[in-house]
């Protein structure tokens, strides 16, 4: 997990969770790289905070860092993330 400078890392266990989530959710890319994994995942966490993770150069090793609350995509996501729970954002 890469976190910006400033945000308390999360740990391990919690960005496993998140990852796991994301996929169990289909928050995935339709996008797949070339070892058939998808090129994004996406969860967002118990405070509407915005994880994207892609794969390294290896292609099978997952990255993941926070998107800013102002990136029009991380309001997408947080808004399908909620819809895809059921919650609506009305």
């Amino acid at each position: 997990m890469c976190d910006p400078k400033g945000n308390p890392p999360i740990t391990w266990k919690e960005a496993c969770g998140l990852f796991k989530s994301g996929i169990r959710r289909g928050m995935v890319s339709r996008r797949m790289n070339d070892k058939g994994l998808p090129v994004f995942v996406w969860a967002v966490d118990e405070n509407k905070q915005v994880y994207e993770a892609k794969p390294g150069e290896d292609g099978r090793i997952y990255h993941g860092y926070m998107l800013s609350k102002d990136d029009p995509q991380a309001r997408y996501i947080l808004r399908e993330w909620r819809l895809r729970e059921g919650v609506s954002d009305e």
